[in-house]
């Protein structure tokens, strides 16, 4: 482990948990953590005859949130995600935590998901003769997060 917590840490792994539950697997894969504010350009005209741009700040846009793993016989992934499918919106809405741990299994940082729900679901290719670790992936949106 690193001597102090300013230190860069290797993830090993990610967990999901879902609405409090207990955490949907280990992920190998995390990416989408992007906050970006909208610009807005405002021209004015100043007083001797010229202008000028103030840029000010617009919306907050969220990343969307992929998340990658090893196929299991857990199906919490899918289900979640039949719950867009069969139109239950509300039902599937859940604050979610992303946790990164280290090789020792011990939490880094924590991203708590405000309101995801999973817009695509990547099941498995299915080719017989290779060698690769079948993977799926969920893909989130969401109305934010926060890093603890």
């Amino acid at each position: 482990m690193p001597a102090n917590d300013k230190e860069a840490h290797v993830p090993i792994w990610f967990t999901l948990s879902i609405g409090g539950a207990e955490a949907a697997g280990f992920f190998k894969e995390a990416t989408g953590f992007d906050s970006e504010s909208e610009v807005t350009e405002i021209k004015r005209s100043l007083p001797n005859g010229r202008t000028d741009v103030i840029k000010a700040m617009g919306n907050t846009k969220w990343g969307d949130i992929e998340l990658k793993r090893g196929v299991d016989q857990d199906k919490t992934l899918w289900n979640w995600r039949k719950l867009i499918v069969d139109g239950k919106l509300k039902e599937a809405r859940k604050d979610c935590t992303i946790t990164m741990m280290d090789y020792e299994l011990n939490p880094v940082v924590t991203y708590s998901i405000i309101n995801a729900w999973p817009k695509k679901y990547t099941g498995v290719g299915l080719k017989a003769d290779s060698n690769e670790v079948a993977v799926e992936g969920i893909t989130l949106c969401h109305e934010g997060f926060e890093i603890k």
